[in-house]
C-alpha cells in the first residue's frame, strides 16, 4: 500500500500513526503495510497554522486458499512484495538512517525509515541484523570509528526500544572506511553519515 501526499505552503508534515515527520514536504509517498485496519491522520504546519486529514486504511482477512484459486480458473497475479527476494524487501524496508555533521542523535526525520525498519523486523521475527556506523572522511580515523560506533548504536537502541530484542542486534564501526559517496560535496558527506543495515546469514 502507498501513502501519497501533497501539499501547499506547509513547512511540516506528520503522519501518524508510526511514520512521523516526512520529506520532501510539498509532496512525496511512503510505502505501508499495516497488519489491521488502520486511520492515518495528516497534519502540516506552516505559517497559517495547523492542519488535519485522516485516511482509512482497512484490512481484510485474505480468503481461504482454495477460493483464491478455483481449478481451471484464471491464474491471479500474487501483490508486487510476493515477487520480492528476500533480499529486496530488506532493502526496502531497511533503508539507510542518516545523521547530522558530528552527531550521532536520531533526527526526526529519520524515525520514519526506524518505524519501517521495526514492522519488518516484527513481521520477520528470525531476522537477525549488523548495524553499521559511518561517518564522511573528516576527523581522525580514531574520531571517526568512535562516532560511527555511536550512530550505530543510537540505532540499535532505538529499535531496542520499540521492542525489538537486542540479541537479534549487532553494530560495528567502520568510520570513515566505508563511503557511499566519494565527491568533496555537502550532498555526498551527507550519504556518508548513516547507519546501514546487514543482513546475517
Amino acid at each position: 500500500m502507498t501513502l501519497t501526499w501533497e501539499s501547499r505552503n506547509a513547512a511540516t508534515l506528520d503522519i501518524q500513526p508510526g511514520i512521523g515527520s516526512v520529506t520532501p514536504v510539498a509532496s512525496g509517498s511512503r510505502q505501508v503495510t499495516p497488519a489491521s485496519s488502520v486511520t492515518y491522520e495528516v497534519t502540516a504546519t506552516g505559517p497559517g497554522g495547523k492542519i488535519s486529514d485522516t485516511l482509512r486504511i482497512t484490512v481484510n482477512d485474505p480468503p481461504p486458499a482454495a477460493a483464491a484459486a478455483p481449478r481451471g480458473g484464471p491464474s491471479v497475479a500474487p501483490p508486487p512484495a510476493l515477487n520480492l527476494t528476500a533480499q529486496q524487501l530488506f532493502d526496502r524496508d531497511m533503508q539507510p538512517i542518516n545523521f547530522d555533521y558530528d552527531k550521532s542523535d536520531i533526527r526526526e526525520d529519520q524515525k520514519g525509515k526506524l518505524q519501517t525498519a521495526t514492522a519488518y523486523m516484527k513481521a520477520n521475527p528470525n531476522v537477525r541484523i549488523t548495524i553499521e556506523g559511518n561517518t564522511d572522511e573528516r576527523g581522525s580515523e580514531e574520531y571517526n570509528l568512535a562516532l560511527g560506533d555511536r550512530r550505530a548504536n543510537a540505532v540499535k537502541q532505538y529499535l531496542a526500544a520499540q521492542g525489538i530484542a537486542e540479541t537479534r542486534l549487532s553494530s560495528v564501526s567502520y568510520g570513515e572506511e566505508r563511503p557511499a559517496c566519494t565527491t568533496q560535496t555537502e550532498d555526498c558527506f551527507q550519504q556518508n553519515r548513516r547507519a546501514a543495515f546487514r543482513i546475517n546469514p
